[in-house]
């Protein structure tokens, strides 16, 4: 495999994404939080909202991908994502997506359920910059030291992105856990020729109301994908077992102008709070994996996997 770390203007360019929208942008005090009441008056940083957690149950048979397999609702469930902090999202509310992960000794399984009345996907093709369009990314740190991360994205029509992120210094980040950018400009650098050995996803288009549980627009759709071991490489490991490992997932929808000679408008949705279009650069503000012990399962899971 040749290496093709991005030069250090394209960094730069790649950064930019949220650079603008960081700087003393304060977060609602609603975010993360529990309680739905907003105060309006009171605001927080990113660094004062704990990120969340989740426990994932172990699978011994693993789910099939593309296909509608009771094991998937045996998985822990997130049953909605939240819209990113700051940039052009007011009056905006985040789509209904909700996402399913398990876990066996050869993969990390993560299904992905969007309610759409449309889709776009103005690009095409294996690591195209398929962030451009509607899209569902997964981080993955499975170390969890913020020092190397895996970006994924599926799109609607199937198009894959996978992306390796290094930082070559200790991570600092700032007040909403984006790093700085003295260490984005030195430190951090992205393998655009790196490949998951072994990553798979299926993208099934058109689904019934049964299967999102969300609208009847007929344009709903689903991403069912596997992280394969070689994301624990760094652990040297070549099966995953109870772990914690740090996670975010996120979808992107860009919603169709309302007017003539307008551009789409991102709709940015994140399961762990990060700053807008900055999830990428945003190591320390994924959330908790915890992947459960295959002795810790319900009766109810073990009767859905003989089926």
């Amino acid at each position: 495999m040749t290496c093709n770390f991005m030069p250090l203007k394209n960094r730069q360019l790649n950064a930019l994404r949220c650079a603008l929208l960081v700087g003393a942008i304060a977060v609602p005090a609603w975010i993360g939080s529990t309680t739905t009441a907003k105060a309006a008056s009171s605001t927080r940083t990113l660094s004062q909202v704990t990120p969340p957690t989740i426990d994932i149950p172990y699978v011994a048979t693993p789910p099939r991908l593309g296909l509608d397999n009771a094991i998937w609702d045996t998985g822990a469930l997130i049953s909605g994502l939240s819209l990113a902090v700051g940039g052009d999202t007011k009056g905006l509310k985040p789509m209904p997506t909700q996402v399913r992960l398990l876990w066996s000794q050869k993969g990390l399984y993560i299904r992905f359920l969007c309610s759409d009345n449309s889709v776009y996907v103005p690009e095409k093709g294996r690591d195209a910059p398929i962030w451009k369009g509607d899209v569902v990314e997964v981080f993955l740190d499975a170390k969890g030291d913020a020092r190397q991360w895996i970006e994924l994205q599926v799109s609607p029509n199937g198009d894959m992105f996978d992306q390796l992120a290094t930082l070559t210094a200790e991570p600092h980040s700032n007040e909403n856990r984006v790093l700085k950018d003295e260490v984005l400009n030195r430190d951090w650098w992205t393998n655009l020729s790196w490949n998951l050995d072994g990553w798979q996803a299926r993208t099934t288009r058109n689904l019934p109301t049964s299967s999102t549980r969300s609208t009847k627009s007929g344009h709903d759709w689903r991403v069912d994908t596997v992280i394969t071991t070689d994301a624990l490489r760094r652990l040297g490991l070549s099966e995953f077992k109870p772990m914690t490992m740090r996670l975010n997932l996120i979808r992107y929808k860009y919603l169709p102008a309302s007017k003539a000679g307008e551009k789409r408008r991102l709709l940015p949705m994140n399961w762990a709070p990060t700053m807008f279009g900055c999830p990428h650069i945003s190591p320390q503000a994924m959330g908790f994996a915890r992947l459960m012990p295959p002795t810790i399962q319900t009766e109810s899971q073990a009767l859905k996997e003989t089926k």
